[in-house]
């Protein structure tokens, strides 16, 4: 599932501290539906933690 996927990913991100990636997931989890999740959870690593999503959101795209 692509959703677990991004769990683990976002908990692999080591310049991240770990309860920014559970404020992270919580977030987008509270902000969007399964269909939207990856565009929120892609806005919410520019906005908020000033990350490039381009090769996060391919490999979660390329790993469902």
């Amino acid at each position: 599932m692509v959703i677990q996927h991004i769990f683990s990913l976002l908990f692999s991100l080591e310049t991240i501290p770990v309860e920014k990636r559970k404020e992270l997931m919580q977030l987008a989890l509270e902000h969007c539906d399964n269909h939207d999740f990856l565009t929120a959870l892609e806005a919410i690593l520019e906005k908020k933690f000033k990350l490039d999503t381009v090769g996060f959101i391919r490999s979660v795209t390329h790993a469902s």
